[in-house]
């Protein structure tokens, strides 16, 4: 039971939500966090009209409770959002204790955290540990309700764990400017409701399998800035719910063969392939069912930096707004002159310097 509204006696050691909530506050330096409302009253003891401080978790900055029941009492604590807050220091265990948590936010905060006990936080559907001091995730796998899981930026080196694999209900994974290393793990293909993909910006090698389109749902799939090899599978083109395709900047050779054309990814509208080593001419069907070109939206290509030959295919014109980078590439012969009357081009670049804009 409990006294009120926010304050739940927890089985373990006898504390209160609040005293854990407290072991969070004095471990991370809680009096230099650049928001602590409620968290150092109460550890004062009074407010700051002079009454005496009860507890009443819910009403302390960044923790929200349920306000009907779920799977506990009234009043559970079942999100904390302390990002970009001056934590400093270490996540107490004991905060494994608020059972009811789904959604924790602790990002861009100078925090370790160790995940040993995270099977605990049996409901947990939002983890953010991005830009913190959290290197070992190996255990994430026991968070079995997990939905969004970002770690970006965190100097996590190593190969992905086989943990990640188990979190069936993941639609965003967040392993983005680390130091990640391995080949490119065909197991992830096996998260059917992933959504967004974010792996760019570490050192995972091999190939993009072709097994990519079970990914089905992606929207987003960042793997730039990796040393992917090989050519551009033809199962890319399966995913037809993508918008934004950004597989950039491999380290030399990178991704080689020829351009596919897309046209089976009718809602791209951010189309990032530079900086490789694709050879071949642009197809003259490329993008040519895009639902982007059919409106008046706008479609970013960079295809800058690669062994690209040929000429400029006709059809783009049918794009009314195009942000296109082919410079240092092989490509030769006239810009159509449709192309170069697109005067919103390039950032309206085309509409000032007509063909020079392209």
């Amino acid at each position: 039971n409990t006294d009120y509204y926010g304050q739940t006696t927890c089985e373990f050691e006898g504390l209160t939500t609040a005293d854990i909530l407290q072991l969070l506050y004095t471990s991370t330096g809680g009096p230099n966090w650049m928001v602590n409302d409620g968290w150092s009253e109460y550890a004062s003891g009074v407010t700051s009209d002079g009454v005496t401080n009860t507890g009443d978790v819910c009403t302390w900055y960044g923790v929200q409770c349920e306000t009907v029941g779920y799977n506990d009492v009234l009043g559970s604590v079942v999100k904390i959002v302390l990002k970009k807050n001056n934590l400093i220091g270490s996540i107490p265990s004991e905060l494994y204790q608020l059972s009811s948590l789904r959604h924790v936010d602790l990002a861009s905060n100078g925090i370790n955290f160790k995940l040993d006990d995270i099977a605990q936080w049996k409901d947990l559907t939002f983890l953010s540990l991005s830009h913190t001091m959290v290197r070992d995730y190996s255990t994430i796998g026991n968070a079995k309700a997990l939905t969004v899981l970002e770690l970006e930026g965190n100097n996590i080196a190593g190969r992905i764990p086989d943990g990640i694999f188990d979190l069936v209900n993941l639609v965003k994974l967040d392993l983005s400017e680390n130091k990640l290393t391995g080949y490119f793990p065909n197991q992830i293909t096996a998260l059917s409701k992933m959504q967004l993909l974010y792996l760019d910006g570490n050192a995972i090698s091999g190939s993009i399998p072709n097994s990519i389109k079970k990914l089905s749902n992606l929207v987003t799939l960042n793997l730039s800035g990796n040393a992917l090899t090989g050519h551009l599978p033809f199962e890319l083109e399966k995913l037809t719910k993508i918008r934004t395709l950004s597989l950039a900047k491999q380290e030399a050779p990178g991704l080689v063969g020829s351009l596919l054309s897309f046209s089976g990814n009718t809602d791209l509208i951010y189309l990032e392939l530079n900086g490789n080593s694709l050879t071949g001419s642009i197809p003259d069907s490329f993008l040519e069912l895009s639902t982007v070109g059919a409106s008046d939206g706008a479609i970013t290509v960079m295809l800058h930096d690669n062994l690209l030959t040929g000429t400029i295919p006709e059809n783009l014109a049918t794009f009314q707004n195009m942000d296109i980078e082919l410079r240092d590439n092989l490509i030769t012969g006239r810009i159509p002159q449709d192309i170069c009357m697109k005067l919103e081009w390039n950032h309206g670049n085309v509409g000032d310097y007509a063909c020079k804009g392209i």
